[in-house]
């Protein structure tokens, strides 16, 4: 095959089907066709990609060293040795490349080339991405909510309740209790930016227009990249302790944004908080209605005696569900007043209108019964990992 054709065939791999993004942002990394053979014939040690590609060891060794950095692909350590895996979803590797091309210090990675990343990745996750990569998901979740199946063969993103949001004193499943997640994570907690967002800082010039994300560390880890420990090495992210986290959730809560777990009940790798306007999770559902992640088992529920129609919670809201109509009741008797309402179909039940609510006028309630819980893909994820390349977080445990 040509280096082209690889390009291709490596982007088919990672979701890029059919995208014109995909080969500018794989190619930016990808540097000759020995690169594409490497990373084409993983998994592997460094001797085993060498009998397969007929390179010699210390070459593919040395082309391993670059692959890594970059973090398109990441090694794990088996029996027999490092074992490369090729990161072939393109929600995880764009975490895992832009993550990896933000903090590289290392002198090939070029401001330049962190620029065209970024902003290619950018572009493509507000453009065809939603419709090359999100819509097999769509049909996916249409598919099942009609045959009321909550099992999956992979991961899904789920829709959790901001912390405090729930106020009909609803026990919540560990799976969607950030508090239970947070203080089950067997491997520690770490925490490192909003990729989805970093652009908007450094490249686009628009961070002032978002201050809620003023503190753009918000994407949590539990274990999902072999027990953090590419994280670690690599130093993309920080630890937390506990309370840390904690105290890092209520504020994520204060300022609005949207929880959301990868994975399902029991296991939960990753809790990401996200904003419709650059989110690559949230924007396809309020862009285009693209169901690529499950809602929680909450709606809103608004009382009216308290709430003085100020109307903080449409503007919060990142999926523009609520809105602010005439309240005709109070019209037909002489009353210029306004009141909330909540589209429920499209509403996700996140809670974010809840938290920035001045009247404590919201509150989630529970619409759906811990069946509707999304589940994990089997336990085998966490004993067959050198096969799926992912090790999960378990929320099994008690409170």
């Amino acid at each position: 095959m040509t280096y082209e054709e690889y390009i291709d065939k490596l982007c088919d791999k990672a979701g890029f089907e059919g995208s014109k993004w995909g080969p500018k942002i794989i190619g930016l990394v990808i540097r000759d066709i020995e690169d594409a053979q490497i990373l084409d014939s993983m998994p592997g040690t460094p001797e085993e990609l060498a009998e397969k590609t007929g390179m010699s060891a210390d070459i593919v060794r040395g082309k391993l060293e670059w692959l890594e950095l970059t973090g398109i692909c990441i090694a794990r350590t088996r029996d027999r040795g490092n074992v490369y895996y090729y990161h072939d979803g393109c929600v995880g590797l764009k975490d895992a490349m832009s993550y990896s091309l933000i903090y590289a210090e290392d002198e090939r990675v070029t401001k330049e080339l962190v620029d065209e990343f970024m902003y290619d990745f950018d572009v493509w996750s507000n453009t065809d991405h939603c419709d090359g990569l999100w819509e097999p998901r769509d049909k996916a979740y249409r598919k099942a909510v009609a045959e009321k199946n909550n099992k999956f063969n992979h991961s899904w993103n789920l829709v959790i309740p901001l912390p405090g949001t729930v106020k009909d004193g609803t026990k919540l499943d560990p799976s969607e209790n950030f508090e239970a997640i947070v203080r089950n994570a067997p491997d520690g907690i770490l925490v490192n930016e909003c990729a989805c967002n970093w652009v908007r800082y450094h490249i686009t010039g628009q961070g002032a227009r978002y201050p809620e994300y003023k503190n753009n560390e918000v994407c949590f880890h539990f274990s999902p990249y072999g027990e953090n420990k590419f994280l670690r090495e690599k130093g993309l992210a920080r630890e937390l302790t506990v309370d840390e986290a904690l105290e890092l959730g209520r504020d994520i809560a204060e300022r609005g944004l949207v929880m959301t777990t990868n994975g399902g009940k029991p296991l939960i790798g990753q809790v990401c908080s996200c904003d419709s306007r650059g989110c690559s999770i949230c924007r396809p559902v309020w862009k285009r209605g693209l169901h690529n992640i499950f809602e929680s088992r909450f709606k809103p529920r608004i009382d009216k005696e308290k709430c003085i129609a100020c109307g903080q919670c449409v503007k919060r809201c990142a999926f523009g569900v609520l809105s602010l109509v005439k309240d005709m009741d109070a019209w037909e008797e002489g009353y210029a007043k306004l009141k909330v309402i909540c589209d429920e179909e499209k509403c996700m039940g996140c809670g974010a209108c809840v938290a920035k609510c001045p009247k404590d006028a919201i509150g989630l309630h529970c619409v759906k019964d811990e069946s509707w819980l999304v589940e994990a893909p089997t336990c085998a994820a966490i004993d067959d990992s050198e096969l799926t390349g992912i090790v999960y977080a378990t929320t099994d445990k008690k409170d």
